[in-house]
């Protein structure tokens, strides 16, 4: 895959790297672990990725992966991006040099249009990272070495060696775990828009979710049919919308808790001008007939690119 301008692409995109790791990653939401008081730790298992924290009675606040955690990776993920060598074999020694990466508060800020409210941007900061440096993770990825050919790999590592926060320049900073940064280089580039970092994930709690799954869907499909169209199924899985089963459980109101709050939280992103979307067919609000629907959506804005043989 080729993407105009490398580093800084069309309008408000990015390039960031993603893969089968950094995929499952964004899907985790506090009911994801199982959490073991006596053993001090949580695993849980997305994707055939498996995820586990340890020391999590140590932590000064309650161990918890939520939306804020993953925007707060995807953060260092970005800045990480246009420094990683790509696809490239290397030794440890060499990947150490590109172990540290860092924020300003400031920056943090801005990024996520928190104007004026210091005291929770660092809140934010610093329970993200409490929690990504708890976190490791086990599993096998496939990476294409060359046309028509690919590889696949075990994995076992934490993903942070340390996180440091510099209280007199206000920079946080991830040392992240080399065997992290070798499964890195060999994943997918994939275009972002920084303006999903600005969503209000009080007011708009699925927001970036969905714009995320979204992006990855068109990237992963981009020179096929269904670049455009994805499952209701499919998107309400990358959500922290309640299931059908949770919902039912305890009697209530289905379309107010899951439809509705799909519907809401897509009709925002077309209201920032991230997309446009609409139903593939007439829908009838039943739930089994809904969760059976597709969504035709366009991504506005997106940056030109040229294909290639092997992409995601």
């Amino acid at each position: 895959m080729v993407i105009s301008n490398e580093n800084n692409i069309d309008n408000n995109y990015q390039n960031i790297l993603q893969g089968k790791l950094t995929n499952a990653f964004h899907m985790l939401s506090e009911q994801s672990f199982h959490f073991d008081r006596f053993a001090n730790n949580a695993n849980a298992i997305v994707n055939n990725v498996k995820f586990s924290a340890d020391g999590i009675n140590s932590l000064p606040t309650p161990f918890k992966c939520d939306t804020i955690v993953q925007r707060v990776f995807d953060i260092f993920i970005l800045k990480l991006t246009p420094i990683l060598p790509y696809k490239k074999e290397m030794s440890d020694s060499d990947f150490k040099k590109f172990q540290c990466v860092s924020i300003t508060l400031k920056e943090y800020m801005t990024l996520c249009n928190i104007k004026s409210n210091k005291t929770r941007a660092i809140e934010q900061l610093r329970t993200a990272l409490n929690v990504i440096t708890h976190i490791s993770v086990e599993f096998s990825d496939t990476h294409f070495i060359r046309k028509n050919k690919s590889e696949s790999e075990y994995y076992f590592f934490r993903i942070t060696d340390t996180v440091t926060r510099d209280k007199s320049t206000g920079t946080y900073s991830i040392i992240f775990n080399v065997n992290f940064l070798r499964y890195l280089s060999k994943t997918y580039i994939m275009p972002f828009d920084l303006q999903l970092f600005k969503i209000n994930l009080k007011l708009h709690s699925h927001a970036y979710k969905l714009a995320r799954r979204l992006l990855l869907h068109h990237n992963m499909n981009f020179s096929k049919s269904n670049a455009n169209i994805i499952s209701v199924k499919i998107l309400l899985e990358s959500t922290n919308i309640p299931t059908y089963e949770q919902v039912k459980s305890k009697g209530r109101q289905i379309k107010q808790l899951i439809i509705q709050p799909l519907e809401l939280n897509m009709n925002y992103l077309k209201q920032i001008n991230f997309l446009e979307w609409n139903y593939t067919t007439n829908i009838d609000y039943i739930y089994q007939k809904w969760i059976d629907s597709s969504i035709h959506f366009k991504i506005l804005n997106y940056p030109s690119r040229e294909k290639s043989t092997k992409s995601q």
